[in-house]
């Protein structure tokens, strides 16, 4: 599938495009939401082929974290359920609950299958794995909890893009680039990259295959880094290893390092004493 098509068949539904906030009664997408609506694009189309990937043409549970207005969430709901022919249900989480309460009404309104909780991240309870948890431009720290929920839920994809790194650039005051770091561009885009290098370390350490792509040209949004994971029940140590060189390193990691250790997902303490201790973690 090309990004066009999912570009068309949402635009081609004006009813449920308006409905959901984005475009004029004409039809025209707002002015403000073009970018928005770009984003989204790229998102579900990364969604349609994972979940081509899970074979068969059985239901998939699709978890939203931190879904806000959920223009995201309904977008995948309308595609894969209207236009793909796939059996969906869509879930998405906020801690906002005016924004959840608009969300059930909506979905109400259009007879869609899609459950709406009013909670954190990390409390929510489903009865059910989610075949893929996404998470659009959760800020700072919400992108940890929204991986930490993706793990925690045993979710067999992720497609997370983060935004405003701002954890680890606070923490980033000791460390060999000070010299890169006095300026204040260059410390906010390495935190941006070491962040997300970082939190894919640690998805691998904990069993995912990772890669990181941009699902949108830069020309859309700065924050056009996606974080794509691929459960495979492998735990990586090289991978834990390597996180703690890099977090040494730079003097400051990212908060789900600590939502893991504290689930049991990674050992308590994280150190290197230069033997590699964390080897052991392979398997």
């Amino acid at each position: 599938m090309q990004r066009a098509d999912v570009r068309r068949w949402l635009m081609g539904d004006d009813a449920f495009v308006r409905s959901i906030g984005l475009t004029t009664r004409d039809g025209t997408l707002f002015r403000a939401k073009e970018a928005k609506f770009e984003e989204i694009v790229g998102l579900v189309e990364q969604v349609v082929a994972v979940t081509r990937e899970l074979g068969a043409r059985r239901a998939v549970t699709v978890l939203d974290l931190a879904c806000g207005k959920s223009y995201a969430s309904f977008a995948i709901y309308h595609v894969l359920a209207q236009c793909v022919g796939r059996p969906v249900r869509v879930v998405g989480v906020d801690t906002n609950e005016r924004l959840i309460d608009l969300c059930r009404a909506t979905a109400a309104r259009h007879e869609m299958d899609m459950d709406f909780h009013a909670c954190r991240c990390t409390d929510l309870a489903l009865d059910v794995r989610p075949d893929v948890a996404v998470s659009l431009h959760a800020c700072d720290t919400a992108s940890d909890e929204a991986l930490f929920a993706a793990v925690r839920l045993r979710a067999r994809r992720t497609l997370v893009v983060p935004c405003c790194h701002r954890e680890v650039k606070r923490g980033m005051e000791h460390h060999p680039l000070r010299p890169l770091t006095q300026f204040a561009v260059c410390k906010e885009r390495l935190a941006e990259m070491a962040t997300d290098a970082m939190r894919a370390l640690l998805l691998q350490a904990v069993g995912y295959e990772v890669d990181i792509v941009e699902f949108v040209p830069l020309s859309v949004t700065p924050k056009n880094l996606m974080i794509r994971g691929k459960w495979r029940n492998m735990r990586d140590g090289r991978a834990l290893a390597d996180y703690v060189e890099l977090r040494d390193a730079l003097g400051a990691g990212p908060l789900l390092e600590h939502l893991l250790r504290r689930h049991g997902s990674l050992p308590p303490v994280l150190e290197d004493d230069g033997s590699r201790p964390l080897g052991d973690l392979d398997g």
